[in-house]
């Protein structure tokens, strides 16, 4: 199993190698003021008529930045949000690398995962690995290069969903804000995103240890996921000989179809 990086405690992981929502309570956040407090009602003068209206501070607005969380983690935690994730970038160890392209199609808890390894060193120049993962309704299923095979053991907190761990804006870190093609967009980080298991690197890897992982998104004004990287770093037994290697990926993210009616099946 991978172990929990120090800074992530809450880490999920997956055991694909046998194979190869709560409401948004915007009263209870914490970590940042969703709702102002205004100062209470000033009390009606004894000299004069009680029909005197009390003067009450208005509640300060929310900036730009905080309102986009909101709305981002209203749309993640209803439980019905759907879209499609692609990516496209390198995985690599200590002494070979591969390009990555794929996608993930989300709706709700349910998910399918589509990516493929493409060699790009000279012993495995052009080489191609699929990967298929799928799972529906709290039941999970893999393939490699053979058929589809049940995940034994697996879990609703195991899943390459990119936001399964926000619940609440505690969860989304303000990182900043900038242009993408000439809009305004926000940058914020997610914590415990694993979107692709490292048990799927062709060559049998074992005793996997996530030193850090970071996915960044950028979210327009209503919260809307547009575009995004993800980095994960580690290490990892790899081969028959169990040499330890370093294990990194580097993805660029493109969402797309959001709010889509998207229809995700068992194999």
């Amino acid at each position: 199993m991978l172990e929990r990086p120090a800074a992530a405690a809450a880490v999920r992981c997956r055991r694909i190698a046998a194979v190869l929502m709560l409401p948004l309570l915007v009263s209870a956040c914490g970590g940042m003021s969703l709702l102002g407090q205004g100062k209470p009602p000033v009390a009606p003068s004894d000299a004069g008529p009680a029909s005197t209206i009390a003067a009450v501070t208005p509640s300060p607005a929310l900036s730009a930045h905080d309102a986009a969380i909101a709305a981002f983690v209203d749309l993640v935690a209803a439980g019905d949000f759907s879209y499609r994730m692609s990516y496209k970038g390198r995985g690599a160890l200590t002494i070979s690398t591969a390009s990555i392209t794929g996608h993930t199609d989300v709706a709700g808890a349910d998910f399918a995962t589509d990516f493929t390894y493409t060699g790009s060193d000279v012993r495995n120049q052009g080489e191609k690995w699929r990967i298929q993962v799928r799972a529906v309704d709290g039941k999970a299923w893999a393939k490699g290069d053979g058929a589809w095979t049940a995940v034994k053991g697996w879990r609703d907190e195991d899943t390459n969903i990119p936001f399964h761990a926000v619940a609440t804006t505690r969860d989304v870190k303000y990182v900043d804000t900038e242009e993408l093609d000439g809009k305004t967009v926000h940058r914020v980080a997610i914590k415990d995103a694993l979107l692709i298991d490292p048990h799927t690197i062709p060559g049998y890897v074992t005793n996997e240890k996530v030193r850090s992982l970071k996915l960044e998104v950028l979210i327009d004004d209503h919260g809307k996921p547009l575009a995004g990287t993800w980095r994960f770093d580690g290490q990892g037994r790899v081969g028959l000989s169990s040499q330890l290697q370093g294990i990194l990926y580097e993805l660029d993210l493109t969402f797309s179809k959001v709010g889509a009616d998207i229809s995700i099946k068992k194999p």
